[in-house]
This record gives structure tokens, C-alpha cells and sequence, in this order.
């Protein structure tokens, strides 16, 4: 056999089992994550701690390494500050929708990146749990991006970092403000493909 029919032969065989594993890769999704959470800046002149939060997404494979996906995520964040004179908690809540595209690195590793869009709110809650301030709810976006381990029969271990960012009007005290929501998430999940 010629050395350039060898390669052909080794160029096919490689491409031939890459989508044999892709038609055998399972259309719908379900993700579950969480992790640790981290707030830029400041909101009203109060400094949060770094908190934590989980998020679930459903995923639908549109075409070959294309995913949508839909979710809902919770942040929590402690402070060191006071707002409204209250020791507070703050959480953000919300939905997102976007699309994500995976590609096979080296087997089982995966490389992903995702873009989206959230709709999401912030809330202050005091020491006893009472709603100090609701800020309402806004629209922003979403990108990550990580690794996908393949641990077989259709689970996954995802590893990847998250930036969320609204941008949304608000008024205490008859002022309006801007409220700059950027989170950024160290999250580490669990795919199951179905």
C-alpha cells in the first residue's frame, strides 16, 4: 500500500467514526450546575461578597455541535455593608435563552461556548428574611464558555466560567439610577443527554 493511501485511508477512517459519534449523540439535554458566584462592583454603594448559585437548562441539538438551551439560575450574595440601614442578602434569579456550540477537542474532552440572553431580577432581603427592595426584572446577556468530559452512556461533566450582565433603570428615594448586574460563575455541572 502507497504511503498516500495509507493517510487516505487513516483521513477517512478518523472522519468516519467522528460522525458515527455524532449521529449517535442524543437530540435533548438536561444540565444541572452550580458553583461559586462573584458580583462586580458595587449595587448602591454596597460591597457584596462573593456567594454562590446553581442553574438547570434544557438542550436541544438544532444541527451538528449546536445546541439551544433554556434555564433558570439563582444566585445568593452576603454583605458586609448595610443596606437601608439593614443587614442584607441579595438575590438574583432569572431565565435564560441562547445557543451553545460544543466540538469534540481530543476524546472525551469537548471544548463549549455559549451565547444568550437573560431575563432577570435582584432582590434585598433583611436579617429575618423581609423584602427591603425589589429591583425588578431586566434583560441582559449570557457567554461561557469550558470543557465537556464524556463519562459515557450520554453523562457529561461540564467545568466553565459564566459572565452575566444586565444593565436596568431603577429608583430609590425618587432617584433613578442604573443598576450595572454583572456576575461572573465558576460553575461545574452534570449533562445527561436523552
Amino acid at each position: 500500500m502507497s504511503r498516500k493511501a495509507f493517510i487516505a485511508f487513516v483521513v477517512f477512517s478518523i472522519l468516519s467514526l467522528n460522525s458515527g459519534a455524532q449521529e449517535k449523540e442524543k437530540r435533548f439535554g438536561l444540565e444541572l450546575s452550580s458553583g461559586p458566584s462573584i458580583f462586580s462592583g458595587k449595587l448602591t454603594g454596597v460591597t457584596l461578597n462573593p456567594g454562590y448559585g446553581f442553574e438547570g437548562t434544557l438542550q436541544y441539538r438544532i444541527i451538528q455541535y449546536t445546541d439551544v438551551y433554556f434555564g433558570w439560575g439563582w444566585n445568593h450574595f452576603g454583605s458586609r455593608s448595610l443596606f437601608a440601614g439593614n443587614k442584607a442578602s441579595f438575590k438574583n434569579n432569572g431565565y435564560v435563552l441562547g445557543l451553545q456550540f460544543i466540538h469534540p477537542f481530543m476524546d472525551p474532552v469537548s471544548l463549549f461556548v455559549r451565547a444568550g440572553a437573560v431575563y432577570n431580577q435582584i432582590k434585598v432581603n433583611g436579617e429575618s428574611g423581609i423584602l427591603l427592595y425589589d429591583f425588578g426584572r431586566g434583560f441582559g446577556f449570557q457567554f461561557a464558555t469550558g470543557i465537556r468530559i464524556g463519562l459515557g452512556s450520554s453523562w457529561n461533566l461540564n467545568f466553565g466560567i459564566k459572565l452575566n450582565s444586565t444593565i436596568k433603570k431603577y429608583v430609590i428615594d425618587d432617584i433613578s439610577s442604573n443598576l450595572n448586574l454583572n456576575l461572573l460563575l465558576m460553575q461545574v455541572s452534570i449533562v445527561k443527554r436523552f
